[in-house]
């Protein structure tokens, strides 16, 4: 089993790989510590869309803007296909859609 910060470590490096610009990892990196931090560092098998959704609720409490959501809701579903892609996973376990 492979936990959400190996994950992310991983995932953080194949974007470097891709050359992704660097505003795009910085923020990528930044929400997806975030989530990290908030659900703790489980394996990823255990994650569930809910943490997602309670994730986007804390960022409504802290008054962040649905177009900063949305990037954040972006980058934890990049990561997790890049997880289905690298066979961790047979499912992407999130479904969260945007929000308004």
């Amino acid at each position: 089993m492979i936990k959400l910060s190996e994950l992310f470590e991983e995932y953080m490096l194949e974007l470097q790989a891709r050359g992704v610009a660097k505003s795009t990892y910085t923020n990528y990196s930044r929400y997806i510590d975030r989530f990290i931090q908030m659900v703790g560092d489980k394996d990823i098998e255990k994650v569930i869309n809910r943490d997602v959704k309670l994730y986007i609720k804390q960022m409504q409490t802290e008054n962040f803007k649905s177009k900063t959501i949305n990037l954040a809701l972006t980058s934890i579903k990049s990561m997790f296909n890049y997880a289905v892609e690298e066979e961790y996973l047979g499912l992407n376990p999130i479904h969260q859609k945007k929000v308004k």
